[in-house]
Parts: C-alpha cells; sequence; structure tokens
C-alpha cells in the first residue's frame, strides 16, 4: 500500500509568505517608529535639562546684577549687558541666531555657552515698582536700561533626527528680578 504524502501547495505557500511579509513589515514598522519616539524622548529631555541649568546660570548673573547698562535686541543679534557694582565686573549675555547659542562673557571669566541650537531667544525688559489691579499684579515695560528691574526671558531650543527638525524642542520662560539693583 502507497502513502500519500501531501505537501504545501502553490496557493497556500503564496498566502503564508505574503501573510509573514506582511508580519515582517508590521515588526520592522513598529521597532522604527518605537526607536524614533525613544530618540525624540531621549533629546527632548536632554535639551530641556540644558535649558533649565541655562536658566540657572543666566539667573544667577541676572540677579546679582546691579543694573542694567544697555541691551541690544537685532535680528541676528541679541544681548544684555548687566553690571554688579559690588563687584566690580560686567556680564554680557549674547544669543548669536547664525550659530544659535548663548553665551554669557564675564570680566575675569573665559566666556561661558549657556544654549546651544538655540531657535529663538527673547527678553523684555520691566520696571521696578509693579501695578496692582483687582486680581493681578504687573510691571510695566520699559526701554530704559536705567530704569530695568525685571527682565523677562524666553527661548526655544530644538534638535535635528535623522536630518529633519522635529517635535524635540524645549521651551523655557523665566522673570528674574536685579536683587542688587542700586536705586537712583
Amino acid at each position: 500500500m502507497r502513502r500519500k504524502h501531501r505537501g504545501f501547495t502553490l496557493v497556500e505557500m503564496t498566502v503564508a509568505l505574503a501573510a509573514s511579509a506582511m508580519l515582517f513589515l508590521a515588526i520592522i514598522a513598529m521597532t522604527f517608529f518605537t526607536s524614533r519616539s525613544l530618540v525624540m524622548m531621549s533629546n527632548y529631555m536632554d535639551l530641556d535639562q540644558k535649558s533649565r541649568y541655562a536658566v540657572d546660570l543666566i539667573g544667577r548673573d541676572i540677579r546679582n546684577s546691579s543694573a542694567l547698562l544697555s541691551y541690544s535686541n537685532g535680528s541676528t543679534i541679541k544681548s544684555l549687558t548687566l553690571t554688579n557694582a559690588t563687584d566690580q565686573t560686567i556680564t554680557t549675555i549674547t544669543f548669536n541666531a547664525a550659530d544659535g547659542t548663548v553665551i554669557t562673557t564675564q570680566t575675569g571669566q573665559p566666556a561661558l555657552t549657556n544654549l546651544t541650537e538655540c531657535d529663538q531667544w527673547n527678553f523684555s525688559l520691566y520696571t521696578r515698582a509693579p501695578q496692582s489691579f483687582t486680581n493681578d499684579v504687573s510691571f510695566s515695560s520699559t526701554t530704559t536700561p536705567s530704569q530695568c528691574k525685571m527682565i523677562n526671558l524666553d527661548w526655544k531650543c530644538s534638535r535635528q533626527i535623522v536630518g529633519m527638525k522635529l517635535n524635540t524642542e524645549s521651551v523655557q520662560t523665566a522673570q528674574i528680578i536685579l536683587r542688587n539693583q542700586v536705586t537712583q
């Protein structure tokens, strides 16, 4: 008696290969998107950490200052020049839009790069005396350096992933008061 050996037919083999290929492509796509998401989260955390560190450094320099000497609010170069009358130091915080850096220079110290990969960096100047409203207290803006008591900073940093700017940005905002300001 002869036994029949039955194998896959061509149709069954084609269906099995197609199903396997679809499963394999789904696994590859999930792996790609998962790894990209992990890289984006890692970049965001790194940018956020660097931005928070920059807030600490820049905030310390502004808080320790006694006066704002001058500022420049150009489209490619923005800067704040402050003085500390007690220490006899001058601190300049400069944003260069061309290379995306925020650098602090201080009398007798080497230049310190606070931020890299910075797309925007803005500041606003406010006076000493706040205005009280029914439910709000606000400061009046000023353009006169000698009247400046508070500086509002905000910036946005981003990073490229695989040659494209994706959602890996970090936005920081800080309102910093000149604590050692000498009244005039």
